[in-house]
């Protein structure tokens, strides 16, 4: 995966109107993580999504293309 893939993958799961990941000041910040959960490295790496809004950047939404999971983490 790429953050370029995970942006397709937001746009096309998500509808029109969905928090953004792209421009100058995005609500949620995309980035990449090889870790599967459990810890154990993955075959293929994870989209994660880290919402930005509120400046703590600990509600995360992890998107595992292996499996198809979706983790969201709000603490």
């Amino acid at each position: 995966m790429t953050t370029t893939r995970c942006q397709q993958v937001w746009n096309g799961v998500l509808q029109s109107n969905a928090p953004t990941v792209t421009g100058a000041d995005p609500e949620y910040a995309i980035s990449i993580d090889g870790t599967a959960v459990g810890g154990t490295d993955d075959t293929q790496d994870n989209c994660v999504f880290t919402y930005q809004a509120d400046g703590a950047n600990n509600k995360t939404i992890t998107y595992d293309p292996d499996t198809g999971s979706v983790i969201t983490t709000l603490n």
